[in-house]
């Protein structure tokens, strides 16, 4: 994690605002989370994720008028409250009660526009109790079938496959990753959760890799459904990997 901020950096940076316990664990509140990752967006339709959002305070961020787009981002913590685990987030970049939706906005206005975010989909993990205390420290919604993730580097790109007992989910390939730089990031992301509508800061300090070409393919399983349903194009049009990452979360936490 060479270069990256010590937990005692950290720790000063973002204070506990307090914590829970599960299955034995103390939960801090935000969490920090350390790994690597890999993040991924694909062109799907407009119209079925905005079927899928289920929202009046939410619409999808527009690519062009006919496509949204769709998020998808792999995780491998190492270190964790709860312990080592694996991650597949789907998530569709929105805007949150606004009158601007034109086409393109989501790629030039996503650093300075306060009402873009992401609107999560679905949260895979491979531990249950990494499904238990995400459920309890944000709110967003945690698929109960549990899964895994796998990272394969090479010489020529990074592989994922996603897969579980049933079999392969899905996999993606790519080319190979740039040098890349250090990055921190903001990210705000809205949910709707008993009848209350919420928005979470989450932030994120990684050593952040570039990356030209990469497909996504997924596979005959009953948990791939629901997102090919979307019409998902195979290439992305925006790739990073992420070797070193730090994910701090949640940040802020707002019922609007």
């Amino acid at each position: 994690m060479s270069g990256l901020p010590t937990d005692e950096y950290l720790s000063k940076k973002y204070p506990t605002r307090g914590s829970f316990v599960v299955d034995g664990k103390t939960v801090p509140i935000p969490s920090i989370y350390r790994g690597k990752a890999l993040t991924a967006v694909f062109p799907v339709s407009y119209e079925k994720a905005a079927a899928m959002i289920h929202s009046k305070n939410l619409k999808p961020a527009r690519l062009s008028f006919s496509k949204a787009l769709l998020s998808v981002t792999a995780f491998d913590f190492s270190e964790s409250p709860v312990g080592p685990y694996t991650e597949l987030v789907f998530a569709v970049p929105v805007f949150c009660k606004s009158k601007i939706n034109l086409p393109l906005a989501p790629l030039l206005l996503s650093k300075y526009y306060r009402n873009f975010g992401f609107h999560v989909l679905d949260i895979f993990q491979s531990t249950t109790i990494a499904v238990k205390h995400g459920n309890l420290l944000t709110g967003y919604p945690h698929n109960s079938h549990l899964i895994d993730v796998e990272f394969v580097g090479s010489d020529y790109g990074v592989n994922v496959k996603v897969f579980n007992r049933d079999g392969i989910i899905l996999s993606i390939k790519t080319s190979k990753p740039h040098t890349g730089k250090q990055v921190e990031n903001s990210h705000n992301t809205f949910f709707e959760k008993d009848e209350s509508f919420f928005k979470i800061g989450m932030d994120v300090i990684g050593h952040e890799q570039k990356i030209n070409n990469c497909f996504i393919d997924f596979y005959r399983h009953d948990l791939s459904l629901p997102t090919a349903g979307l019409n998902i194009s195979r290439k992305s049009i925006r790739t990073s990997y992420y070797p070193n990452v730090i994910e701090i979360n949640p940040v802020t936490l707002e019922i609007l």
